[in-house]
């Protein structure tokens, strides 16, 4: 295990930030090197640990892209890599498989159709991300004003981000990327 795979993972329920890690990406690359094949087009790399500076949970968010009809066989094949199947996500939305360490979550992979709308949310708000550091520090803002509050669950977090979310991608899509 690499140094870069040490400092991933986060308990059941658990909502906390990790510093920045500078081998997150090499984590990535690793992990697109052990499961790439099972996919073409290659894994996104998306999420927090994606944008250097961002305040983010010690989990590797990658998206994966697969038509639908063939979702059930990359999951088995997914799920002989390590990776347990999390079933689709509510309202169509895609599919979730996690891989554990520990029995910490490692990495969350996330399967869509390439037609799926989230496809693009997802590449625009990294990219949103990336760009503007207006949109990074108001994400990383609500961020940790959300782990803060007591008792909060992941399912809270992700849900108090979604107005933010909204926000920086209206923005990105309208050519309002601040600097």
């Amino acid at each position: 295990m690499t140094g870069s795979e040490r400092a991933l993972g986060l308990a059941p329920g658990e909502v906390r930030h990790a510093l920045d890690h500078a081998d997150w990406s090499a984590a990535f690359a690793g992990e697109m090197r052990r499961i790439g094949g099972v996919f073409l087009p290659p894994l996104l790399y998306v999420g927090s640990t994606a944008v250097p500076g961002l305040p983010a949970k010690p989990i590797l968010d990658m998206l994966a892209l697969a038509p639908f009809a063939e979702q059930d066989d990359v999951t088995a094949r997914l799920t002989q890599l390590g990776y347990v199947d999390r079933g689709r996500r509510p309202g169509g939305g895609g599919r979730l498989l996690v891989r554990l360490r520990d029995g910490l979550r490692a990495h969350n992979l996330h399967l869509y159709d390439p037609s799926a709308a989230e496809v693009e949310d997802q590449r625009d708000f990294v990219a949103a991300l990336h760009a503007s550091r207006e949109a990074r520090r108001r994400y990383a803002d609500r961020k940790i004003v959300l782990a803060a509050e007591p008792a909060v669950d992941r399912c809270a977090y992700t849900d108090g981000k979604g107005a933010t979310v909204a926000a920086i991608l209206a923005d990105w899509r309208a050519g309002r990327h601040g600097s």
